[in-house]
């Protein structure tokens, strides 16, 4: 599913949303299964769902750098989701710092 786009937004504008939406499954390669919805609203912090077991996570990843933090992510997501079972949305988008936020759920 790909979300953040409306047909009151010129062609061009949303020509661009579509393409970084695709490079985000390009660089997530072998990941991109696990993906469920990419939100581009805001083309500088594209937001990927993702089913991980056992939980639906949102991520937002920023606009650069997307299959390195994808893939560190998961990698470590069995160490986050055990100190912070409740978290649903992290941000991806400091580096190589993954922020579990705040009483955020999926989405927010």
């Amino acid at each position: 599913v790909l979300r953040g786009l409306s047909e009151q937004e010129p062609e061009a504008s949303r020509k661009v949303r579509v393409q970084q939406a695709m490079h985000l499954l390009k660089e997530a390669a072998a990941l991109a299964g696990l993906i469920t919805e990419v939100n581009a609203a805001d083309p500088g912090d594209l937001r990927a769902t993702m089913k991980l077991d056992p939980v639906i996570v949102t991520l937002r990843m920023g606009s650069d750098d997307l299959g390195r933090k994808l893939r560190r992510f998961v990698k470590r997501f069995p160490e986050i989701h055990e100190a912070r079972p409740e978290a649903r949305l992290f941000d991806l988008r400091m580096g190589d710092r993954v922020i579990a936020v705040e009483g955020a759920t999926r989405g927010e």
